[in-house]
């Protein structure tokens, strides 16, 4: 019975399924539940009105416009991928109210892997999770873990590299691509989603961890999404923010010859952080902020 645990439903004395959190009856209950979800979601009132925003050639018109100027993907760059947008995505969901849908300050370029995900994290999804690509199911860390955010090149891996001692965890995306025999920040669509795989499998096995502590980097720009992963994660976690002004994020990837293939498309990813950034944030003067988050 190695690997199997009891089933998480309360009250239930039978053993999950191997790699699963449910027994086989509470997981087909569970699945039964989100079809049902979906099923009610696509024939809501709100549903007919989004139908038809979505089908006003207006909409196609200024969709396609707003993607030539803003062509890469917005949650990619933030992770200090390079993905095409292919798709506007209204970053608060305006529940078919024409004045938020209209609204171009609440737009993003996505791509369609992106865009779906997050779509689904927000209507279908029944158990855990969230959007900003927390993993489904994330249960709180047993072990102290300190969340380190700040934008593409401003200094996340060095603080870490720094501060990590012999044993603790890393969760770096960047790192797990090149140990899956990748480069970092590499852009190989099938590579990424093996790296996502494995960090989203390191990120759940921080609920059982004996480690004496885990370090995770993201890019998070956004104070809610801070929160949303010290949500997730539990009262052990806490935040760092490392945020030097934006000249100095940029000068420091002009330096690093790592970067040098993909220099320009790196400072976009950067210049698009500290503009998804509470204002102010770019002003900061030090490297380093302990946003106290989670304490």
């Amino acid at each position: 019975m190695t690997g199997r645990k009891l089933c998480s439903a309360p009250g239930c004395d039978d053993l999950a399924e191997i790699g699963d959190t449910r027994c086989a009856q509470h997981r087909a209950e569970a699945m039964a539940r989100q079809a049902a979800s979906r099923a009610r979601a696509q024939t809501s009132d709100h549903a007919a009105r989004w139908r038809e925003l979505y089908n006003d050639p207006r909409w196609r018109r200024a969709a396609k416009q707003f993607l030539q100027r803003h062509p890469l993907c917005a949650d990619c760059g933030a992770l200090g991928l390079v993905e095409a947008a292919t798709e506007v995505d209204h970053i608060r969901r305006h529940m078919g109210d024409p004045r938020v849908f209209w609204d171009r300050t609440n737009w993003q370029p996505l791509c369609k892997r992106c865009h779906s995900r997050k779509t689904a994290r927000e209507v279908f999804a029944t158990t855990g999770g969230g959007q900003w690509s927390i993993p489904f199911r994330l249960r709180p860390s047993r072990i102290p873990v300190e969340v380190v955010a700040g934008p593409p090149g401003g200094g996340k891996s060095h603080y870490i590299a720094a501060q990590a001692r012999p044993g603790e965890i890393v969760i770096d995306l960047d790192r797990i691509l090149a140990d899956l025999g990748g480069r970092r920040w590499d852009q190989r669509p099938e590579l990424v989603k093996r790296a996502f795989a494995q960090r989203d499998r390191m990120l759940l096995g921080l609920a059982t961890s004996y480690a004496p502590k885990a370090w995770l980097q993201v890019s998070a720009p956004d104070p809610a999404e801070r929160a949303a992963w010290l949500a997730a994660l539990g009262p052990k976690a806490s935040v760092t923010l490392i945020c030097p002004p934006l000249a100095v994020t940029l000068a420091q990837i002009d330096a690093d010859p790592g970067r040098a293939t993909l220099r320009q498309t790196m400072r976009q990813a950067a210049e698009a952080w500290y503009g998804q950034a509470p204002r102010g944030v770019s002003g900061n003067p030090g490297a380093r902020q302990d946003t106290g988050e989670g304490r």
